[in-house]
């Protein structure tokens, strides 16, 4: 069933989109490896999530200047699960590390953060990324 109703949407939207013998390419971001595969006829490219490391190292660069880490090390722990909690997913981590970038490097504050990330972490699960990113935008200053 879900994959006829894939198969029906993507034969609806395709024809919107321009003929590739013409040099036009189109992009398509899924997580489902269904609707990947009606997409086209190669085999989709499957992104792997950052592992532990790289996920902190992108939130050091995010919520921190160039820099400014060293004198911060306090925070290693609960940034290391701030950055675990964020399911090795860029845009979550990047989201996450901007947020933080304008809050007080204290453990404290890094500490209340935990439950933003679990907002965050929920993005990750795809239940209405939108109305997720909506609110932690809130955290950012007003310019």
């Amino acid at each position: 069933m879900y994959r006829q109703r894939c198969r029906r949407v993507w034969d609806e939207i395709r024809v919107a989109f321009p003929d590739e013998s013409k040099g036009s390419r189109i992009l398509v971001t899924t997580r489902g490896g269904v609707i990947a595969r009606h997409a086209s006829p190669t085999p989709p490219h499957v992104l792997e999530p950052l592992n532990k490391n790289e996920s902190w190292e992108l939130l050091q660069k995010k919520a921190f200047q160039r820099g400014e880490w060293r004198s911060h090390h306090n925070l290693e722990e609960i940034g290391k699960e701030l950055a675990r909690s964020c399911g090795g997913l860029p845009l979550s981590i990047v989201l996450l590390g901007g947020i933080l970038a304008t809050k007080e490097k204290s453990h404290h504050v890094w500490s209340d953060s935990l439950g933003m990330s679990i907002h965050i972490s929920l993005m990750r699960r795809g239940r209405h990324s939108e109305t997720k990113l909506q609110p932690s935008a809130r955290e950012f200053p007003a310019k």
